[in-house]
């Protein structure tokens, strides 16, 4: 299930709710509403950052900056920078071709900077696409990914899908290429 109605694109940077964050990509946030802070916990240290600005310090005296705010309130919600938030071992990879980005873990679809609210059943095609470019994934694969193994109906879902994520792109849904007699590809600028 993708998150995409829980995240922003505020100045460039990406922000996500802080319970997405927890639930899927860090548990060791903590918001204090009370003094204003977003803590981060490791085994040994508290680092603690005060909600819209871009420094924070830990319990061990050290400090830093960002190049960006580390958390903002909105919608009576707090999110996160998904770059401040991710988990240090773990890199996540953006998705892109040709001014199309996409978060792999929340789903955060943009074109040419501007957020793009897809239904999950798109999000998922755009992701398979993503990831298998600049190679054609066939509508049997698509199929598979997105609606399952018991999935009955026709291929001809995949296409007329297509078509919708293709409009909700706007001029970027031509990077969608039609490979005759096996499926679909997304084929960069």
């Amino acid at each position: 299930e993708y998150i995409e109605k829980r995240a922003k694109l505020w100045d460039g940077e990406y922000y996500v709710d802080l319970e997405v964050i927890r639930n899927n990509i860090n548990p060791k946030f903590y918001y204090s509403k009370e003094d204003g802070t977003l803590k981060y916990t490791t085994p040994d240290t508290i680092i603690t950052s005060n909600i819209g600005e871009n420094t924070w310090t830990d319990s061990k005296g050290g400090s830093g900056e960002e190049k960006f705010v580390i958390s903002k309130e909105g919608d009576d919600t707090l999110y996160v920078a998904l770059e401040y938030a991710g988990d240090k071992k773990t890199t996540v990879k953006m998705l892109e071709c040709g001014g199309i980005r996409m978060h792999p873990v929340t789903g955060l679809v943009t074109v040419d900077g501007r957020v793009v609210d897809l239904p999950d059943r798109l999000m998922l095609i755009l992701k398979v696409l993503l990831e298998n470019q600049p190679e054609a994934v066939s509508r049997d694969t698509i199929l598979k990914e997105v609606w399952g193994n018991g999935y009955t109906g026709t291929e001809r879902v995949v296409d007329t899908q297509i078509k919708y994520l293709r409009k909700l792109l706007g001029q970027k849904g031509k990077l969608i290429q039609t490979v005759k007699g096996s499926g679909y590809r997304m084929k960069g600028i």
